[in-house]
């Protein structure tokens, strides 16, 4: 028989309950037009199956293409131009 250390087997015990735990509490955040599918079963709960084989929420099933290709609105630049830190060395 083995017998076990009343310390490890307390922090195994604790180490089994928080990753059960931490299992039970997981949500991945659904994205549209991320996951490719055949049918909306492919999808996850609240996706539908588009007619461009791309799950999505039902207002964007379809459209994946169309909203991948809209202009970007960029982002301003908030430094001036580039100049050096110091002068060249001479020696």
């Amino acid at each position: 028989m083995v017998v076990l250390n009343p310390r490890r087997s307390w922090i195994a015990a604790s180490l089994t309950v928080a990753l059960a735990a931490g299992g039970a509490c997981y949500s991945p955040e659904l994205h549209d037009c991320t996951l490719s599918c055949a049918t909306s079963a492919d999808c996850a709960g609240g996706q539908v199956c588009g007619a461009d084989k791309l799950c999505a929420a039902p207002a964007t099933a379809g459209r994946c293409e169309q909203l991948a290709t809209a202009p970007d609105a960029g982002v301003p630049h908030d430094a001036g131009p580039a100049r050096p830190d110091a002068a060249t060395p001479d020696a």
